[in-house]
């Protein structure tokens, strides 16, 4: 399509159209040449402003000015003795006007013929380029509705787009928490899963252990007072001269009656401490009996960590493990005293399979800072490096089957961390394991 004619898209449809929308010198200079070939001095076209738009001269008037010839042709100045003008119209209006002078009143005709010919060729070409107009503005219009409805709805799918992709990433935020949310509340029922079975374990061997344990304590203190009035008596009848006949004296001798007397309240003594171990025994394992409530209070960790080695006293015994303590004086802290026992049980007992013979294991507290260090160490076999960051793994572990579920550390790191702790794990393989325990010092009262 002509450029003049496209740059009609950026006007409005309906508007009224000038002889320079409808027409362009490709339209109008053939047949104003064909009109001075055929014998016109000038042709020419103006608008209805009576501007000259176009032109065509013959040889002697080429380098006439455009203005001027129509001037002289309006006028009647012209050199030619025949002068023609007719107006173009479109749609019932004048838009311009055709002009052509030619010398010669017996080409009269002939000019009236050809001033026709280009007047009706010019009235059918500014029909058809006004329909082309038309229809390009019409186009465009629809285009550019089209264009802005496009924009609109891509607007609106940009602003959905925006909401659909917040609420993706706040579906995935949530289904992360969620996620995790679920690793606790599963680490939760691993650990109260557990914890209940040690408890009910530990509370039914210290009722069966509690029962024996207090009548022989009774028993034995009341043994005690029928050896002391016993030996008064025997040590009053061997004073008297009844009690000095030789037969009496050998058999004094021979029962060792002197020895008896003597050792008698040593044995008793040692039994009366004996069954006050038991008793802090089971003491001890009544406090794992009640490892799943979720009772607060002031906790001395030192303390904790020896209820832990009474519980822990017959393997600790049976393997001679050497046991090395440092306790510092450190603040008392606000927490479950059953949860921190269990976790130093855990780690502990993680120690005590660290090493067949000669295992040591060191236990030290101090205050560094705003956090108490509880450090248990041994010199086991260490842990391997490319396991040291799975060892708080529900259910990893190295044992064989059949030996443990896993779980003691985890249980250990859950507990600790559920009060604001930390655990920090120092090992080199071969030669031992350190783990250091933090507390936060702020609970503390």
């Amino acid at each position: 399509m002509r450029a003049d004619i496209s740059r009609a898209t950026d006007k409005t449809v309906g508007r009224e159209l000038r002889l320079g929308d409808l027409l362009s010198s490709a339209d109008v200079t053939p047949l104003l040449t064909k009109l001075v070939e055929a014998g016109a001095d000038v042709a020419a076209i103006s608008d209805e402003n009576g501007q000259v738009l176009w032109t065509a001269c013959s040889g002697s008037d080429i380098n006439a000015s455009k203005t001027s010839i129509v001037n002289d042709i309006q006028e009647g100045k012209a050199n030619g003795t025949c002068c023609r003008s007719t107006p173009l119209m479109h749609e019932g209006e004048t838009i311009g006007n055709i002009f052509i002078s030619m010398t010669g009143s017996s080409k009269d005709e002939s000019l009236v013929m050809g001033i026709g010919i280009v007047s009706a060729a010019l009235d059918l070409v500014m029909r058809s380029n006004s329909r082309c107009i038309m229809t390009t503005e019409i186009h465009g219009d629809v285009v550019e509705r089209s264009f802005e409805e496009l924009m609109e709805t891509n607007r609106r799918l940009s602003v959905s787009e925006k909401k659909y992709r917040e609420l993706s990433e706040t579906l995935q935020s949530r289904v992360e928490e969620k996620t995790e949310e679920l690793k606790r509340i599963f680490s939760r029922i691993v650990k109260q899963e557990k914890l209940s079975s040690i408890g009910r374990l530990a509370a039914g061997m210290a009722h069966e252990i509690n029962n024996p344990a207090g009548f022989v304590s009774s028993n034995l203190n009341t043994l005690a007072k029928y050896i002391n009035n016993l030996g008064k008596m025997v040590s009053y009848y061997h004073s008297h001269e009844a009690g000095r006949s030789p037969e009496t004296n050998n058999l004094y001798e021979q029962f060792k009656i002197d020895f008896i007397l003597k050792d008698t309240p040593y044995l008793v003594t040692q039994s009366t401490q004996g069954i006050r171990r038991i008793k802090d025994i089971v003491a001890n394992l009544k406090d794992f009996a009640h490892v799943d409530d979720s009772m607060l209070m002031v906790v001395d960790l030192s303390s904790e960590l020896d209820k832990a080695l009474n519980v822990l006293y017959s393997r600790i015994a049976d393997r001679s493990v050497s046991i090395i303590k440092k306790y510092s004086d450190i603040p008392k802290i606000e927490a479950n005293p059953a949860d921190i026992g269990l976790a130093f049980l855990n780690i502990l007992l993680n120690a005590l399979e660290s090493r067949e013979k000669s295992l040591e294991i060191s236990l030290s507290t101090e205050l560094v800072g705003n956090n108490i260090i509880v450090t248990i160490a041994d010199n086991g076999c260490g842990i391997p490096e490319d396991i040291r960051s799975r060892i708080f793994e529900p259910f990893f572990t190295t044992r064989e089957i059949g030996r443990g579920m896993g779980l003691g550390l985890t249980v250990s790191y859950e507990i600790i961390s559920a009060i604001g702790g930390d655990i920090e794990v120092n090992s080199e393989e071969g030669k031992g394991t350190a783990l250091l325990l933090s507390f936060p010092s702020g609970q503390s009262r």
